[in-house]
């Protein structure tokens, strides 16, 4: 959660990430700015800093955000380094396009996507899993490329930046009822006053803020309070405390969202922070079951639903906090599929997951009867065998099994319906003017590619399946093109063969008269232009997203290229943009 202090107003916005000092909360006028008369020598000066406070990827991003504006900023965290909850995980919903195009820009690879709850396509994005090595965190990966485009600003721009570690916050400072500073406790208990021209509170959540006489969860969501969360003893919330005795209005503080999956430590049963389960395991085929060895719910059911789900079909154990337990459930496709190294981690270091070599062994271990665990497994086997042939079957929980095993299931991989209209219309284009594949071949290719490694690396099998599926598409419009022209004509024709034939490979297309070169620049590329002027402008004024963007700016220069080394004069090309 992030709260930008800014003058009079105070504006909040959601967002996830950093977090804020504990201790007295103090809203103060700043003796240095105290001014009966107002006087304009006392207001903030133009090169006077941005105060950031809370070190995780919200403060992190405002930073550069600021510096990249020309802004000299101070960074202020309470702890030895920089990261916060931001370093465990990561979600993105609002604005996700641009915060995800802008996590490419700092160099985090985020290049596989997920099935996570609620979602009815994968669309969470996190790094590949690694085959072999040490996984790494998404969070852990954000917040290392983060700290590497700081540490660059600050080695470039040292007077500009400045990063202040294990201070903690006490209260705001102002200056004419403006926000213009802080007051922090640094080495020693020695209080000071930092003094800026706005200050950013990018504070993160209060979860942990519980036992004390102004606990925020006691006051907005007291029916959380016996939940053990996965933030961590940092997450008190006080950064909303300081803006709320500025005079800002809170909102959506009743909206704490719980998580329906955390891990159980079997060595520490009872902690009061957990390690969260991640929605990917879930997502990559995992199910879950109770104590009877029933499944109760959609695994992949949005938070609330699943949340209630357990609540309702599942045991509640002292040993735990009196809490309600569910059995997480992986076989080896879903932990590959999830993949290895990440998954290892789960289970042989953190000791999440046992193994069993059957089914009276899991039976054994939970308590509950074998038969019915056949049971359970039978049926979801059938589940999933319905899903592979139909992909509108549902199981009686709304779940379409998809294999099980991974975020397609172990089916063939998903080919999103609007991928397969655009293949549709780029092959109508095509049979109309067969240079359109100049622009949308490898436009196509690299769809392909990218839906053949959404499970954690490049499949050739799941490509070669992906690019059947397309050409059976492609097939309907090619046949009757063959059928209507060959009925035309008296003879088998195929057009886009006669035209590859004369064009290409006779170089017939030289009969129509080759121009000089400057004719092409006034000709032939102003009308080419015409219909590329927005990719190429987006991409020129879109630096942040231009690892994203630039393939289009690659496919519109390639389109420009190759019809300037045909050489002849006819440049109606504009039946391509059908296909848009």
């Amino acid at each position: 959660m992030v709260f930008i202090v800014w003058l009079r107003h105070v504006l909040l916005a959601p967002f996830i990430g950093g977090w804020m000092a504990s201790g007295k909360v103090m809203a103060d006028v700043s003796p240095q700015r105290l001014d009966p008369a107002l006087s304009a020598e006392k207001a903030p000066k133009k090169h006077e800093p941005v105060i950031v406070v809370g070190g995780g990827l919200a403060g992190m991003a405002a930073t550069l955000e600021a510096l990249s504006a020309g802004a000299h900023v101070i960074l202020i965290d309470k702890e030895p380094m920089l990261g916060g909850n931001s370093a465990k995980g990561l979600m993105v919903v609002h604005e996700s396009t641009s915060a995800v195009n802008f996590l490419i820009e700092q160099g985090v690879e985020l290049a596989d996507i997920n099935l996570c709850g609620g979602h009815s396509v994968p669309r969470t994005h996190w790094l590949l899993s690694p085959k072999e090595g040490k996984p790494l965190p998404v969070g852990v990966a954000i917040i290392r490329a983060m700290k590497s485009k700081l540490d660059e600003w600050k080695g470039n721009n040292p007077e500009k930046f400045e990063v202040l570690l294990g201070m903690s916050v006490l209260g705001l400072v102002t200056w004419n009822d403006y926000v213009t500073g802080v007051r922090v406790m640094g080495e020693g208990n020695k209080i000071s006053e930092i003094n800026g021209k706005a200050v950013i509170l990018t504070t993160g959540g209060f979860s942990s803020d519980r036992d004390n006489e102004t606990s925020l969860l006691t006051e907005f969501a007291p029916d959380v309070l016996t939940l053990p969360t996965t933030n961590g003893p940092f997450a008190t919330g006080d950064g909303v405390k300081m803006a709320r005795a500025m005079g800002a209005s809170l909102i959506g503080m009743k909206s704490v969202q719980i998580h329906p999956t955390a891990f159980i430590d079997p060595k520490n049963p009872s902690a009061h922070t957990k390690f969260l389960a991640a929605e990917a395991l879930r997502g990559k085929g995992a199910i879950l079951i109770n104590e009877h060895g029933k499944r109760f719910g959609n695994e992949l059911g949005r938070r609330d639903y699943l949340t209630e789900k357990i609540n309702k079909n599942c045991a509640r154990q002292k040993s735990v906090g009196d809490l309600p337990v569910a059995w997480m459930l992986m076989n080896n496709a879903s932990a590959d599929s999830f993949g290895r190294p990440a998954f290892n981690f789960y289970a042989k270091i953190k000791g999440f997951f046992t193994a069993f070599a059957n089914a009276d062994e899991l039976a054994s271990a939970i308590g509950c009867s074998v038969e019915q665990l056949h049971k359970t497994f039978a049926e979801y086997n059938e589940y999933v065998k319905m899903s592979e042939s139909d992909e509108q079957f549902r199981d009686p929980f709304g779940k379409n099994s998809g294999g099980g095993n991974g975020a397609n299931g172990g089916r063939e991989p998903n080919l999103p319906k609007s991928f397969a209209l655009c293949v549709l219309c780029v092959t109508i284009a095509t049979i109309l003017r067969p240079t359109t594949l100049f622009l949308w071949a490898q436009l196509i290719l690299m769809r392909v590619w990218h839906l053949s490694t959404v499970s954690g690396s490049f499949d050739v099998n799941s490509a070669v399946t992906t690019i059947f599926r397309l050409a059976s598409i492609c097939l309907a419009p090619l046949g009757l093109s063959l059928l209507f022209d060959s009925l035309y004509y008296g003879k088998p024709v195929l057009c886009l063969w006669n035209f590859l034939q004369f064009n290409v490979l006779s170089g017939g297309s030289a009969l129509f008269g080759a121009n000089h070169w400057s004719w092409y620049l006034t000709h032939a590329v102003p009308p080419l232009l015409t219909f590329l002027i927005i990719p190429l402008l987006t991409v020129l004024f879109h630096f942040r997203q231009l690892k994203v963007k630039k393939r289009y700016a690659v496919a519109a220069l390639i389109y420009l290229t190759g019809h300037s080394l045909i050489s002849h004069k006819e440049h109606r090309f504009c039946t391509f943009c059908r296909c848009l």
